[in-house]
């Protein structure tokens, strides 16, 4: 009922009371306030065919961050930034160690996309670094593993993890995706095996946790 009081005070956001499932995401009170202050009239059109927060990721990167563009810097600043502070398991770094053109870091900065205080910056909120290195993840196709199994003791990437495997079953080929990529990690090596736990547990976070988890049953 408060995610509804809330949608009725932003009319793009109106059509999405009919969505079940969209509704459901909305509850993260963070994502209600990115896609109020964000979605467009047309956005909203699109936002009719969301399943999950795969999608909100989606149209966030799309709309907000690559800004519909094909090669984006802000896109490339935002991926070493996150890559960076998941690797040093830091909130923030010195802006003068943040490597990228100064005027896009500002941009991200006056868009509240990053936060800086006393020469420092951070992601304005932890779900938007998750989301980034989540991007990250999906950008090393067939090279995944090779990226990830080194990183995955570091508890920032693992978010991350989740909700690319959150993607994966909310595709429409579904568990064949996520199969794939679940085979690219079958050594009996705790990295892997971490990386495969993670995964699994990403059915649960989908927007129809017992569908997918029926759907990947067999490979339990």
């Amino acid at each position: 009922e408060e995610v509804l009081e809330v949608v009725q005070q932003f009319p793009p956001l109106a059509p999405l009371v009919r969505r079940p499932r969209v509704l459901s995401v909305l509850r993260n009170a963070k994502i209600l306030e990115v896609v109020a202050s964000r979605l467009t009239v047309a956005g909203a059109r699109d936002a009719l065919h969301w399943v999950g927060e795969s999608s909100v990721v989606e149209w966030w990167w799309s709309d907000v961050v690559k800004r519909n563009e094909h090669i984006s810097t802000r896109v490339t600043v935002l991926l070493e930034f996150a890559s960076t502070l998941a690797d040093e398991m830091a909130a923030e770094l010195p802006a003068e160690n943040v490597s990228g053109d100064s005027g896009v870091i500002s941009e991200l900065v006056s868009e509240r996309v990053l936060l800086e205080t006393d020469g420092r910056l951070r992601f304005a909120h932890d779900l938007y670094a998750d989301w980034v290195r989540q991007r990250k993840l999906m950008a090393q196709g067939h090279k995944l593993a090779e990226f990830l199994v080194p990183r995955i003791e570091t508890p920032f990437w693992h978010s991350a993890v989740r909700l690319l495997g959150v993607h994966l079953l909310e595709k429409n080929d579904g568990a064949a995706a996520w199969r794939q990529t679940l085979a690219m990690f079958d050594e009996k090596q705790t990295s892997a095996v971490r990386t495969r736990d993670l995964l699994i547990e990403a059915a649960a976070f989908t927007s129809d946790p017992l569908t997918n988890l029926e759907s990947i049953w067999p490979d339990l």
